[in-house]
């Protein structure tokens, strides 16, 4: 299938060429290119994040390490905890 009458299949042709070649859909270039933006952006997120996570500890006054390990495993909380964490000044009455 897929070959002109006489030429065989393109496998029986390629084993009786033993070799095969595969071009890396990008070149190394490219690839260097792609890599130090990935790069960049992950250092600009993991400085956001610490810069966050600092911020987080001094308006809560909790200590960073604590802040780090709550982000990380991302806490959740209902109003009263939110409260205690020192997230929010004070929850709102019933409706």
């Amino acid at each position: 299938m897929g070959s002109s009458p006489g030429e065989g299949d393109i496998f029986d042709r390629l084993r009786e060429r033993r070799i095969v070649f595969v071009r890396d859909p990008l070149d190394a270039a490219e690839a260097n290119r792609i890599i130090r933006e990935i790069d960049l952006k992950a250092r600009g997120l993991l400085r956001l994040r610490a810069q966050l996570n600092e911020l987080l500890a001094h308006h809560t006054a909790q200590a960073l390490e604590r802040i780090e390990r709550d982000i990380d495993r991302g806490l959740t909380l209902n109003a009263e905890e939110a409260r205690a964490y020192g997230l929010i000044d004070d929850v709102a009455g019933g409706r």
